[in-house]
């Protein structure tokens, strides 16, 4: 791209908006749809307010001001819209971070990006055909793609692939082809959307920082790659890097760099004291086949992993405020740091010896070594770790960000400290047996729920994902330390959004019935004639629990408490009947405005629904579309709905919660009150991040200058 013309700005009084030098002013800047301002020049006095407003239309969600450092004659177009590197980036500048709206509490559809290595792309006129023989038609040896979806659409097959590659020791590994399914990497079907309002970038923490037999490197590449793909469009972007069993090896004080000289050859960041532990997820709900994954991980009581989990949110945090164009486009993070295989709270929890084989040893007890371990795990530690983890993302983040917290109800060991612990050796616990050694508990009936009880204060199933809830919502992260002795500040605790990661179809779908809470959202038609559900907000109302395929009740009762709320569905609803009827079921049994869909399910929907509002609604045969049309929506229509969900939540938070304001306005202002010495001056320069990139002028900025007094 050839270099923009650049024009010097010149500074005069005469120029509009010249300092009054008087009372405190508003000034409008209008917002043009081809991505310029009028007026460009802008001068002002230091305590005065500037408000932006669409030429003719209110902003959309992807209109957002960004500010940028000075354009020079040598960047390009795209450069300074921070779609390509090497532009003028400026930092976020506590007390003078006019970039807006502030995108707290985001709303509407978002795609979860893949875990790991991407998808890849591709059509072929061969009706037949499938990736393989498409992407490696000389079908070579060492290289293979296998099929994920396919969609024939007017005669041509459209593919969705993944690509691995036999590496040098025999083995199949995933692997990038070209400019597509690199790690992390969002497909630009995706991107380009209208109908996915932002999206969840899902690292490894192994992949994001890891030993190069140097030094530790932190490699920005694929967030960097897909957060100026978000820039491009003003459009979302999330952040999830998730530990458990992607936890890098050379955070532990065991880490060998190199194994064949003598003693351990690590870098002074090796000093995490390593549990060795092996379990499943949630896919085996009685005694399994085998003893697990086998994953070595920090306890939340070693100060060393509370250290670590604590920089790798603050180097994200200063990297993003390195530049306003990313700080604006980042939507929320994940409280992460104590997980399995996904981003989800949760630890290996089982105490799977003898159950998986009958021999004992043979397997893992969890709970024993979750409590026997240096650092022994406690409910308190737990607590503390996410306390703190908590309001290091609320500081590094200069609490402009939200907190999502993707629960597990029961996902944490239950150990109450080194001498109790579930299924310690005076209280067996239950494997899930009936007739088996297990302690009988209070109830005297073995194999029921109590079993392993060990007196006053050991935790119950739930009780410490509970515990963190309440703490959170209650805004005790305002503060680092111990929850427990902490203040409440629950205007703070607004930034904690409670998420569950198992959203169904609707009950009446699976041949059951609606869910109690139903009753309480009143049914209403919006504008354009489709129906939806309100929002309830007279409390925690009767509610359907685990097994009555009703939204997870610990992540409704949160949106029931006044906080914000979001589900994802599970991994296999992938058809748009299915998607459907998972909104369905979350917006008429829960207060939720956020809603997540795997990548390959909107990539389907795209095929054989189009995108936009005027695409095809997504069903017209479950229960409710075939009540008629007012029930049959395109997945556009169900992200305008949940947009509408947020702006009633910030309409009834009022000013006592300002964490809870409209993320998506129609306008933006901002009151530039920073003090500057008399006859100083601030110079910024912005742009509108959804409107910059596809912009033809040459001078698709603003400027302001402040004038002290």
């Amino acid at each position: 791209m050839q270099s923009m013309r650049w024009k010097m700005v010149v500074l005069c009084a005469g120029l509009a908006g010249g300092p009054s030098g008087a009372l405190a002013a508003t000034h409008t800047i209008t917002v043009n749809a081809d991505g310029t301002f009028t007026p460009q020049t802008l001068h002002i006095d230091e305590g005065d307010t500037v408000e932006w407003v669409g030429n003719g239309f209110s902003f959309t969600h992807t209109d957002a001001i960004a500010r940028i450092g000075l354009p020079g004659p040598t960047h390009t177009h795209d450069q300074i819209c921070g779609v390509t590197a090497g532009g003028p980036s400026d930092w976020v500048w506590p007390g003078l971070d006019f970039y807006g709206p502030k995108r707290k509490g985001i709303s509407g559809i978002h795609a979860m990006g893949p875990q790991g290595y991407g998808y890849i792309e591709t059509t072929t006129s061969d009706p037949a055909g499938d990736c393989n023989s498409t992407l490696n038609p000389g079908a070579l040896p060492d290289v293979s793609y296998y099929t994920s979806r396919s969609e024939t659409v007017s005669g041509t097959t459209h593919l969705l692939c993944k690509k691995t590659v036999l590496d040098a020791t025999g083995h199949w590994v995933p692997a990038a082809e070209g400019a597509q399914g690199g790690l992390a990497q969002v497909l630009q079907s995706t991107w380009d959307n209208p109908d996915i309002d932002g999206v969840e970038l899902r690292m490894l923490w192994k992949d994001f920082q890891y030993d190069d037999g140097v030094s530790i490197v932190t490699d920005w590449t694929a967030i960097d790659r897909e957060f100026r793909e978000a820039i491009k469009r003003g459009k979302m972007i999330s952040i999830n890097i998730h530990a458990g069993e992607d936890t890098p090896v050379w955070i532990f004080n065991d880490y060998d760099r190199d194994p064949v000289t003598a003693g351990l050859q690590q870098p002074a960041e090796s000093n995490v004291v390593p549990i060795h532990l092996r379990d499943y997820g949630s896919d085996e709900t009685v005694v399994p086949s085998g003893c697990g994954t086998p994953m070595t991980l920090g306890s939340p009581a070693d100060p060393n992993y509370v250290a670590k989990i604590q920089g790798l949110y603050e180097t994200l945090a200063a990297h993003f405020k390195a530049d306003e164009r990313f700080f604006q486009v980042l939507g929320y993070v994940k409280v992460s740091g104590l997980n399995l295989f996904t981003g989800e709270a949760r630890l290996p929890k089982r105490c799977l010896d003898p159950d998986a084989s009958g021999t004992a040893n043979s397997c893992v007890c969890n709970t024993k070594r979750w409590a026997t371990t240096t650092y022994g795990y406690t409910p308190d530690a737990l607590y503390a770790f996410y306390n703190n983890v908590e309001n290091t993302i609320l500081s590094a983040f200069n609490s402009e960000k939200s907190l999502h917290y993707m629960l597990i109800q029961d996902g944490f060991p239950r150990v109450l400290d080194a001498s109790n612990y579930f299924r310690d050796p005076g209280h067996d616990g239950n494997d899930g047996i009936a007739g088996t050694a297990d302690d009988l508990g209070p109830d005297g009936v073995d194999g029921t729920a109590d079993d392993g009880y060990v007196g006053i204060g050991f935790p119950g199933a739930f009780t410490q994902t509970e515990q963190v809830l309440k703490y959170a919502r209650k805004g005790r992260f305002a503060q680092p330390g111990d929850p427990a002795t902490l203040a409440d500040d629950t205007a703070t605790g607004k930034l904690f959004l409670a998420q569950h990661s198992g959203l169904q179809m609707h009950p009446r779908d699976q041949g059951g019935s609606d869910c109690p809470q139903t009753a309480f959202h009143t049914l209403l038609t919006d504008a354009s004639g489709k129906n939806y559900y309100s929002l309830y907000g007279g409390g925690v109302p009767p509610m359907g629990g685990v097994g009555t395929g009703c939204p997870n009740k610990w992540a409704a009762e949160e949106g029931y408490r006044g906080q914000l709320i979001g589900f994802q569905t599970t991994n296999d609803i992938d058809e748009p009947n299915e998607v459907d009827s998972t909104l369905w079921a979350m917006t008429s049994a829960s207060n939720a405005a956020y809603y997540e869909i795997y990548e390959d399910a909107a990539w389907v929907i795209a095929q054989r629904r189009g995108t936009g509002p005027t695409a095809a609604v997504l069903d017209t045969t479950g229960y409710f579309p075939l009540q008629g049309a007012a029930w049959q929506k395109n997945l556009n229509q169900w992200g305008q709905q949940l947009h509408a969900r947020r702006a009633s939540i910030a309409a009834a938070g009022g000013a006592a919660y300002p964490h809870l304001a409209d993320p998506f306005p129609a306008s933006h202002s901002f009151t530039f009150n920073y003090p500057i010495p008399a006859g100083g001056v601030n110079n910024f320069w912005y742009i509108n991040i959804g409107r910059c990139a596809t912009s033809a002028s040459a001078m698709p900025y603003g400027y302001i200058q402040v004038l002290g007094h």
